[in-house]
């Protein structure tokens, strides 16, 4: 977002987008031969709420770097057709996406804003990923102990989250997905490189899925 003080904002500043487009200037004039603008692969990565950056900016990044291919990784950090075991509340849902626009005042994915023209809509998880037009590659513990703490280990609950992950991810061209419980992955090496499903470990499924090698690209456990 990009939204100054105020006892609105509980006296937080708020400016990511701002801020990601600033990294983004000073990248590309750094130095005279080796930048951002004349980089050829980019690779945007998230973790847990860092993801969030990731959906919001990623077509942004790729559009500004047309030169280059770019790609993203969502580490725990996907909401994109996975359903809700519990049932839905739209009102609540619709009350917890104004309040963000109110803090945040964000500024989403732009063909998203072009499509709908409303702010709440498109930090809507359910929403914005129909939007990226940027390759992307998807991480999510099926046990993940953020989205599975409400439902108060209720084994059958958990049960049906796990399934509703493994459906929603089987569809995707990249992804990997364990039943350990994990709340991201990508920076912790024993995750990253020790967890395997079918034979194979989050490491190479991403490796194959970027560089598009012979292989898994999408692992479900």
């Amino acid at each position: 977002g990009d939204q100054g003080a105020s006892p609105e904002t509980y006296n937080w500043h708020f400016r990511g987008k701002a801020i990601v487009k600033a990294v983004m200037k000073d990248l590309m004039k750094f130095d005279t031969t080796q930048n951002l603008a004349s980089a050829t692969e980019v690779l945007l990565t998230g973790s847990s709420a860092g993801g969030s950056g990731v959906k919001f900016n990623l077509d942004l990044l790729a559009t500004s770097l047309p030169q280059a291919s770019v790609k993203g990784v969502l580490d725990s950090s996907y909401g994109g057709g996975i359903e809700d075991v519990l049932p839905p509340n739209p009102v609540k849902d619709d009350w917890v996406l104004q309040g963000q626009v109110a803090i945040w005042n964000p500024e989403p994915d732009a063909s998203c804003m072009a499509a709908l023209n409303d702010q709440a809509s498109c930090i809507d998880p359910n929403v914005i990923f129909s939007h990226i037009s940027t390759p992307y590659f998807v991480f999510v513990d099926q046990h993940d102990v953020l989205a599975t703490g409400k439902y108060n280990g209720d084994a059958t609950l958990i049960a049906a989250h796990a399934e509703n992950v493994r459906q929603a991810l089987q569809a995707l061209p990249g992804a990997f997905s364990t039943r350990k419980s994990f709340h991201t992955a990508l920076m912790k090496s024993p995750r990253f490189f020790g967890e395997n499903v079918q034979k194979v470990n989050y490491a190479t499924v991403l490796g194959n899925w970027y560089f598009s090698r012979p292989g898994p690209t999408n692992g479900i456990k």
